[in-house]
């Protein structure tokens, strides 16, 4: 016959697993950003705006980078003149 603390040590390890499981699911399906398609598309559009242009032979990553801090920089831009338009915070 088995030991009855190990059985209940194996009872507790199990149900603390069974419990902790979907509750560990939903917070990764909560924090985990959805990327569609359309989201890829629209950033592939904004970079091209911006003279990034994925077909061309050049020096791929490098242009790729600029292009992204390029577009960093204008959202950022952008994103400090709507919160200097709206005024001091309060």
């Amino acid at each position: 016959m088995k030991d009855p603390i190990r059985i209940l040590c194996a009872a507790v390890i199990s149900a603390t697993a069974v419990i902790a499981t979907p509750v560990f699911a939903q917070y990764a399906q909560v924090t985990a950003p959805t990327v569609t398609p359309a989201d890829l598309l629209h950033e592939l559009k904004k970079l091209r705006t911006l003279g990034y242009e994925p077909s061309r032979e050049g020096n791929y990553p490098a242009d790729l980078q600029a292009a992204q801090q390029q577009l960093t920089e204008t959202h950022q831009g952008s994103t400090g003149a709507t919160l200097a338009s709206q005024g001091p915070s309060r």
